[in-house]
This record gives structure tokens, C-alpha cells and sequence, in this order.
């Protein structure tokens, strides 16, 4: 029994010689096929992974959704012919509301009138004429100002750094800063 599998085994060493012969030659990758490779997989790298990071928004993402908040509420003043306000209601979330600012109005992307939290920021507002509210007449304009020109109404603080969201009072601009 022995001596029947080292025969086999010698006869099956003696047919693959050959053929090993011809693998051991054709055995590694060029380099052209490994530059190749390296060259596909940095490019799905470079799309997959920023597809990844996107599940939060970050500090300058919130800035821009408060900014349009306000737009919108301002918006919603010269389409509707009524005062609109966006009222801060504590340091992170504020609402949107209507008919002088008692009832809040249905967010369009929450679809919701709760307040709108943004986490991990705190919201600040200043040269109001009532406290934490920025109304706007049915022209579009803010109608809670103390100050004359276009200065700080909400400072946002979040990720280190602070910027402000300024209103003109007799435009209704609003601008990021």
C-alpha cells in the first residue's frame, strides 16, 4: 500500500513538471496591471468615501438653513400680507410663526410646526427691539430692529468658531457673515 502511493505520487510529480515550468514564468502581476488597479481603486475611493461624511450637516450647513429660514419667513410675509417672525425659542432651536407671531407655521422640510433644533449650536439674538423675535411686515421688511443699519441680529456659535446672520433693516437683506 505503502509503495502504490509513492508511485502516484512520483508519476503525478513527473506530469506536472511541465506545466509548473510554464506558471512559474507567468506567476506575477506587470506592472502596468498593478498601476492600473491602484489607479481604480483611488478613484472609488475618492467617490465612495464623502458619500459617507454626509449624515451630518456641519457648522456652515446650519448656518445656511437658519439664513433661509429667515428668508423664508420673510417670504412668507410678502406673499401672505401678514406679519411672520422667526422667534428663537431657547440657545438651539427656534420656530417660525404667523399672524403676529402667535401661531407657528408648518416647516416646509420638517413638515412640522415644532421647533427647529440645531444641534450642537447656540444661537444668540442681539439688537432686537423684542426680545429673541425677528418680525417682518408684510413688505418684507424686520420690523424688531433697534439699530438703523445692517449689524448683527443672530450670532451662531458651534465647531469653534462664531459668525453672525445680519439683517438691513429697510431691505430685508439678509446676509451671512
Amino acid at each position: 500500500m505503502h509503495l502504490a502511493r509513492v508511485l502516484l505520487d512520483l508519476i503525478g510529480s513527473l506530469a506536472r513538471k511541465p506545466f509548473q515550468h510554464a506558471m512559474m514564468k507567468n506567476r506575477g502581476f506587470t506592472l502596468v496591471e498593478l498601476v492600473v488597479v491602484i489607479v481604480l481603486v483611488a478613484i472609488l475611493a475618492f467617490t465612495v468615501i464623502p458619500r459617507f461624511s454626509r449624515g451630518t450637516i456641519g457648522f456652515g450647513g446650519k448656518l445656511d438653513q437658519l439664513a433661509s429660514d429667515l428668508r423664508y419667513a420673510q417670504s412668507l410675509s410678502m406673499t401672505r400680507g401678514e406679519r411672520h417672525c422667526l422667534h428663537v425659542v431657547s440657545s438651539g432651536s427656534y420656530v417660525i410663526r404667523n399672524n403676529n407671531c402667535t401661531d407657528a407655521v408648518i416647516h416646509p422640510a420638517t413638515g412640522s410646526s415644532n421647533p427647529i433644533t440645531v444641534s450642537d449650536v447656540s444661537l444668540t439674538a442681539t439688537n432686537l427691539s423684542v426680545t429673541d423675535k425677528i418680525e417682518f411686515d408684510g413688505k418684507g421688511r424686520p420690523t424688531t430692529f433697534t439699530l438703523t443699519s445692517c449689524d448683527t441680529v443672530i450670532s451662531v456659535t458651534g465647531d469653534g468658531e462664531t459668525r453672525t446672520i445680519s439683517l438691513c433693516p429697510e431691505t430685508g437683506r439678509v446676509a451671512v457673515q
